[in-house]
């Protein structure tokens, strides 16, 4: 084997001296970088085409763009299609709510440091919305107050805001944001941030201490369906957001989304690469970049000795999912009808869950596994479809989606699962049904 290898090596090296291009270094070569001046322009393309007429100019091992070892037709092809990529822009926007993470513990300016460290061309602009936080400790920021912060080729620019508090749990704050940066910000390809504590499907993300409230998944929601733009991707720098039902408040405004199922540590995303890499080529395919950003996100983390798992998802397969889950849900009601509750509350507290038990987040697969019936396997279906992948370090238990199933906290789902599910628009029956079996958890919760 290694000795084939070796001479389908030698064989490629030869066609590539054939066709007058070096064949050293191949690796280090930038793809489509034809006259090795560092950059991927127009020079390229009339170098390649002046090539493939008189085949006399010299060209670099970038010039073969699909790597077969060849240089033909195809790969002036290719080239001038990655040139077309590279005329699209890309917009990231940030919605940064630092409460105590950036006042006590700076973790916002951190993160604002790797946005600045990215190396950023004339295609990608980042542009951050902070608020939520009563002290900075970035120069230039308003104590308590919300600024706007521009990244991009020019470098790091503040704008101040009008000194007016904007809680970030409001609807107006984030759609403000959104409609305002795309208007100014013209793209192609837009993505999405959420950057804040997270606390999963019924309390939201976001935490705004001035409020004493987070962004609950009915305000964001409408925010996203008032601004009216698609995103390629909508992400989740917070704790605990990777949750069906947070897929399915956001699922009609993007393709896919980014989030972590667990608490994560306070290094969270790494912000540099991926920037770096769009700001390459913002027409790349949204879950290339996903996987930048979440083997990024593993990394550091790994680096550091700290757990972390983090997912992405399909959101167009979120709709199949709620249904296949409505459909088990149906079969869990008409035991608990039969049997009582106790035997849905043994096979819960097998499970696995999420926030250190604190908000009743539990791992999708688990619960259909361990309270399993006959639409559990079409569940356990939906969901391989839905995400994409799921990475982890030292936190393998997780599937990569959670969901909201009473358990310790049973009091969530009488008073607040109906004011949170109905307006996104999940079904009626399902919010009923969860609403019954809640009460009959807490009742036996009581009695204990």
């Amino acid at each position: 084997m290694r000795m084939l290898k070796f001479l389908a090596v030698i064989m490629t090296a030869a066609v590539i001296m054939l066709c007058g291009i070096p064949a050293y270094a191949a690796e280090a070569q930038v793809r489509g970088d034809c006259n090795g001046d560092g950059t991927i322009d127009l020079s390229d393309v009339t170098a390649l085409q002046q090539f493939l007429t008189v085949r006399s100019s010299k060209l670099t091992i970038g010039a073969d763009m699909d790597g077969n070892g060849h240089i033909n037709a195809i790969d002036l092809s290719l080239l001038k299609r990655e040139l077309l990529k590279k005329e699209e822009k890309a917009v990231l926007l940030v919605y940064l709510c630092g409460a105590d993470l950036e006042s006590v513990n700076k973790e916002a300016t951190a993160d604002f440091l790797e946005m600045q460290n990215a190396s950023y061309t004339d295609n990608l602009t980042v542009v951050v919305q902070t608020g939520g936080t009563e002290t900075w400790h970035t120069d230039g920021l308003t104590d308590g107050g919300n600024d706007r912060i521009i990244f991009s080729k020019d470098g790091m620019e503040i704008r101040n805001g009008t000194g007016n508090v904007c809680y970030m749990n409001q609807i107006a704050t984030l759609y403000d944001f959104i409609t305002e940066t795309t208007a100014e910000f013209p793209a192609d390809h837009y993505g999405l941030v959420f950057w804040g504590h997270g606390t999963g499907s019924v309390f939201g993300v976001c935490y705004d201490p001035f409020s004493g409230q987070p962004m609950t998944l009915p305000n964001l929601h409408y925010a996203l369906q008032e601004a009216s733009v698609r995103f390629d991707w909508i992400g989740f720098d917070s704790c605990l957001m990777a949750t069906a039902e947070t897929a399915y408040a956001v699922h009609e405004y993007a393709d896919y989304m980014i989030a972590s199922t667990e608490s994560i540590s306070s290094y969270g995303w790494d912000y540099t690469a991926f920037l770096t890499l769009w700001a390459e080529n913002p027409g790349m395919e949204p879950k290339a970049l996903a996987d930048c950003i979440t083997d990024e996100m593993i990394a550091v983390n790994k680096e550091n000795e700290l757990p972390a798992t983090i997912s992405c998802f399909d959101l167009r397969q979120s709709e199949t999912l709620m249904q296949a889950l409505y459909r088990y849900t149906d079969e869990v009601y008409i035991a608990f009808q039969q049997d009582g509750i106790e035997p849905i509350l043994n096979a819960r507290g097998s499970g696995v869950d999420f926030g250190q038990e604190v908000y009743d987040m539990t791992d999708l697969k688990s619960l259909v596994s361990v309270l399993q019936n006959e639409q559990s396997d079409a569940v356990l279906t939906e969901l391989d479809k839905m995400v994409i992948f799921n990475k982890s370090y030292q936190l393998d238990y997780s599937s990569g989606m959670a969901i909201w199933f009473f358990e310790r906290h049973p009091e969530d789902g009488i008073t607040l699962i109906s004011r949170m599910f109905t307006p996104i628009g999940i079904d009626e029956t399902y919010i009923s049904q969860l609403v019954e079996m809640s009460k009959a958890a807490y009742a036996a919760a009581k009695s204990d």
